[in-house]
């Protein structure tokens, strides 16, 4: 709940706000209903689309990276790492990203 509290009080109003992957299990059904959520490119595209910033949580990004390249390549060429809440399982700790211009991509 910590990262959820921590990106709702940053978010711009015109910000969205997507959990990916493993961390769009947890958010999506238990901490945050109300997050868009993504397991690929093209539905993170489909969150990009508006104006505004776009925040992505997720956790595991070695997972992603092998399970969903050209995401976790979006991540890494047009995101920006803002905040991280380290857990108790390793390597499990959320991480937040924010599209590093509105609008533009790298």
């Amino acid at each position: 709940s910590g990262a959820r509290d921590w990106v709702e009080a940053q978010a711009g109003p015109d910000d969205r706000i997507v959990a990916l992957d493993l961390a769009a299990d947890a958010f999506g059904r238990h901490y945050a209903p109300h997050f868009e959520t993504a397991y690929t490119l093209t539905e993170l595209e489909a969150a990009e689309a508006a104006a505004g910033h776009t925040w992505v949580l997720y956790t595991f990004g070695g997972y992603i990276r092998a399970r969903e390249p050209d995401l976790w390549g979006r991540l890494e060429a047009d995101y920006e790492e803002v905040e991280a809440f380290f857990g108790t399982l390793g390597g499990g700790a959320i991480v937040v990203r924010r599209t590093r211009d509105a609008g533009v991509r790298n």
